[in-house]
């Protein structure tokens, strides 16, 4: 198969991939996915295995699932404005595969963004000008884009399935109409790619007007002039008759308030309700835009991301327009060797991911705060198409020109430098990312190891889990009922399940203060670490002569860890402040009567306090005890306190 000529194509002509050689070697594919395989390894470093936020969304799904009463109405029922029917599929298969492991469903969100990472390269190949090696650079540095740490809250989060399949069926569908098949194939086989992109999150919408933009503007189609025409009624007949099912059909929310931004369920979606009071705010909406848009540029160190990625992002949306003005220019001018045709792919994932990106501020502006939401990492799925389609389209450009004219070995060497610029731009984007990934990592683990004590001391930990905690604890019964939690609530406060340590204290924690309050309720504070990370959870236990150890109470582990360059990063890590703290520090609050329940009657109580490590459920003892008489509440402390 050869690409279309310079010369004038016959009427039934398509752009076709052209067939390459490595050379003798896959060295320049390997090194172009290196970015895929240091996120790989970092998913697989941080990834925990506990529900969070909307992922306890799943629960009346797989108690559906194993009570065989789920229906295809429950799957399509609204989350909040989407429609998340493929997602819960996926979650089920995978659920009901791995025993309800959800870094499972973190690797199959891994897999659909690699699928996205070839289908870029098939189009390359396909719009590609003839005669030119595919241009690895490039596609190592749009991967950089691609597999960013900066989706950080995606990476980790099961429930992100939803976010990564609608940018990864609009390319393959886009890969799939400019292949050299019959056009009722690829027809059939873009609808489907647009069914699943649709009915995984709201942006999925985008695929449809992509798509068809693309079936009218290229020049040549395959077969007859009227094959096109075809192609462009059906599908918008079908467009027509998917999105009105979409949006006429019971769409009111299902989920959980604390999952949809308060929308409760039966409400309709807050896109349908405050769409037209955010559009009647112009300047604001534009800034929300620009703020989605650049965001994943904008982490550098003590700056202010929302001043950069408003600035990042009003940049790449101006290039779009300047770059679809040049597109138009060029059709109009016949430019030969048909560039016009080349970009079009690239001008249609840009232009979608624009379009998604203000159907998410329509949806969340008039919800969140400020513009510092905007900013949110989940965003970069989206937001990053932009700069892909930019970044490709003016590579196409340029390979044309250089075709053309014979440019300088300046020209070469400038255009060099800023291909590295821009990858050096991504660098503290990757080193911040990582960063956030293994706060995230230790978040998970201390949100793991609350969990387990919901149901006896409250919601002290929930930030970290939900925001409802009474929510998850009915949800997290379910999951153990069907054996899918793997560290669900405790049954009993016995302290010997966590097989506490008989080595001496730990070095480097300590309690630094122990006291009773006017109200009757107790102050713990101190310091602690474990393997260079934070610990999980303090427990605080009592016993006395001849009887177990119960435990009686936690402690937070600080503000869980230093603060970042934005604080808003850590919304969903439990960070509640904008406030510097170590993160060595914790400190907890004990029930007035968290003593008079123990084991032992009016015996002396020994008060202990003890680091738990989640990952291997041990407890191991921190340095210092105190005794208490339980009759007179006097504190004392022990030898060695």
């Amino acid at each position: 198969m050869s690409s279309l000529p310079d010369s004038p194509a016959p009427a039934d002509a398509v752009l076709r991939p052209r067939r390459f050689r490595f050379r003798g070697t896959c060295l320049l594919p390997v090194l172009a996915f290196v970015p895929a395989l240091v996120t790989l390894l970092l998913i697989r470093l941080h990834a925990v295995n506990v529900p969070f936020w909307d992922d306890w969304e799943r629960v009346p799904y797989i108690r559906m699932w194993e009570e065989g009463t789920l229906t295809l109405k429950a799957l399509y029922a609204p989350h909040i404005d989407h429609r998340m029917f493929f997602p819960r599929l996926i979650m089920l298969v995978c659920n009901s595969l791995s025993g309800g492991d959800l870094r499972v469903e973190m690797a199959v969100n891994f897999l659909i963004v690699l699928l996205t990472a070839i289908g870029v390269v098939k189009l390359l190949q396909i719009t590609v000008t003839p005669g030119s090696n595919l241009p690895w650079g490039l596609i190592f540095t749009g991967n950089l884009i691609l597999f960013s740490p900066m989706q950080y809250e995606n990476w980790l989060w099961a429930v992100q399935t939803a976010f990564f399949l609608p940018m990864a069926c609009l390319i393959w569908s886009l890969v799939i109409v400019l292949r050299p098949w019959r056009w009722w194939v690829r027809l059939l086989a873009a609808l489907a790619l647009a069914l699943v992109g649709t009915h995984s999150f709201g942006h999925g919408f985008v695929v449809w007007p992509a798509v068809l933009g693309v079936v009218l503007l290229t020049r040549e189609f395959q077969g007859a002039a009227r094959n096109r025409w075809w192609f462009a009624g059906l599908w918008t007949a079908a467009g027509v008759v998917v999105i009105l099912c979409y949006t006429q059909l019971d769409f009111n929310n299902v989920s959980h308030p604390s999952h949809s931004y308060g929308q409760h369920p039966g409400q309709p979606p807050p896109s349908a309700v405050h769409s037209h009071a955010v559009l009647g705010q112009p300047a604001h909406f534009a800034q929300y835009v620009s703020v989605l848009a650049g965001s994943m540029f904008a982490r550098f160190q003590l700056t202010d991301p929302v001043k950069i990625a408003t600035g990042i992002g009003g940049a790449l949306i101006l290039l779009l327009f300047l770059f679809s003005l040049f597109w138009l220019w060029s059709r109009r001018k016949g430019m030969p060797g048909d560039l016009s045709d080349r970009c079009l792919p690239w001008l249609a994932l840009a232009w979608a991911s624009l379009t998604g990106l203000c159907a998410i501020a329509c949806g969340r502006m008039a919800l969140e705060t400020g513009f510092a939401r905007a900013s949110a990492p989940r965003y970069n799925s989206i937001a990053l198409h932009l700069s892909l389609g930019l970044l490709f389209g003016a590579g196409l450009l340029f390979s044309q020109w250089r075709q053309r004219h014979a440019f300088s070995p300046g020209v070469h060497a400038t255009a060099g430098w800023l291909l590295g610029l821009g990858t050096a731009l991504l660098v503290p984007g990757w080193i911040y990312g990582s960063q956030m990934m293994e706060f995230c990592r230790q978040s998970r683990l201390q949100a793991q190891a609350a969990l387990m004590f919901l149901p006896h001391f409250g919601t002290q930990h929930a930030p970290r889990i939900d925001a409802d905690p009474n929510f998850v604890l009915a949800q997290s019964r379910i999951l153990e009922r069907y054996h899918y939690l793997k560290r669900p609530p405790l049954k009993s406060l016995d302290l010997a399940q966590f097989r506490p340590s008989s080595k001496k204290p730990i070095a480097n924690a300590m309690v630094s203060g122990f006291s009773r309050q006017p109200d009757g309720s107790w102050q713990v504070a101190g310091t602690a670490s474990f393997n260079r990370r934070p610990a999980d959870l303090i427990l605080v236990s009592a016993e006395s002569p001849g009887q177990p150890a119960v435990i009686v109470g936690i402690a937070e582990t600080g503000k869980a860890m230093p603060a970042p360059v934005y604080h808003l990063d850590l919304f969903h890590i439990g960070r509640w402040s904008r406030e510097r703290t170590i993160h060595l520090e914790w400190n907890g609050t004990l029930a007035p009567e968290a003593f008079s329940a123990t084991p032992g009657g009016t015996a002396p109580l020994t008060i202990k306090f003890w680091l738990l490590d989640i990952e291997v459920k041990r407890a191991f003892r921190i340095r210092g005890s105190w005794q208490l008489d339980p009759a007179t509440q006097i504190l004392s402390a022990g030898e060695d306190a």
